[in-house]
């Protein structure tokens, strides 16, 4: 009987020191003073409220094969965000667009289970480029995307897509969307 009290109280100290960091008051924030400077601009707000307005909608595009790959794109969160949604069959994948600071970043939620992030650099041309800044959840077999351009051609919309094997090597997509109502 003396072991199992001995045993309990054991158990219970332990859990109590245990808890005690997750019930300790939470430490201040730090001082306006002290917080690490972000950047103010207004760039990467506006890019993605253009690149929102031009998008926003149904796309669909035909492969050589004569499959359609349907994407949309939508506003979210009071829209600091832009979800593109692409499907083709019963895949589908997505990608996120927000600004960060003075830039335009996009996360890709890729169907090979990987999450890579692209940076918008200069537009040229009309020609908007997405390039490679780092990726999540990479295996070592699976390919992920390393750069991403969106040009619009006349209605309609030209994406390439730019992906890197395990090898190195590059494979490039090039799709050619319409608006899905458009005759």
């Amino acid at each position: 009987m003396r072991a199992c009290f001995v045993f309990a109280s054991l158990a219970l100290c332990s859990l109590v020191a245990c808890a005690a960091p997750a019930l300790a008051p939470a430490p201040s924030p730090p001082s306006p003073s002290a917080a690490v400077p972000v950047a103010t601009s207004e760039a990467g707000a506006r890019a993605l409220v253009d690149l929102s307005a031009r998008l926003q909608g149904a796309w669909v595009a035909k492969l050589p094969s004569g499959k359609e790959v349907h994407q949309s794109f939508r506003a979210i969160s009071s829209n600091s965000a832009l979800v593109e949604s692409y499907r083709s069959g019963q895949s589908e994948t997505m990608s996120v667009y927000h600004a960060d600071g003075a830039s335009l970043v996009l996360t890709h939620y890729c169907a090979q289970g990987n999450q890579p992030r692209l940076r918008l650099g200069p537009v040229t041309d009309g020609v908007l480029v997405f390039r490679f800044v780092d990726v999540t959840n990479l295996q070592p077999e699976k390919s992920y995307l390393v750069e991403k351009r969106l040009q619009f051609v006349g209605d309609g919309l030209e994406q390439t897509e730019i992906y890197r094997d395990p090898a190195g090597a590059t494979d490039t997509t090039v799709f050619h969307f319409k608006r899905e109502n458009a005759s």
